[in-house]
């Protein structure tokens, strides 16, 4: 299964907390492939890598 996480906000807020969240808690499972759409220079972007 293919999952799109997609934010459009630039700045830190609990949607995006969440995000990352169900993001780290899926990750684990080989058969999910998660992809993470959001703007360039966004604090998500930043935390990602």
């Amino acid at each position: 299964m293919k999952i799109l996480h997609v934010s459009t906000i630039i700045e830190w807020r609990g949607g995006d907390n969440q995000m990352l969240t169900t993001y780290s808690i899926l990750k684990p499972h080989l058969d999910l492939q998660q992809y993470i759409f959001c703007p360039d220079n966004s604090v998500l972007q930043k935390k990602m890598y």
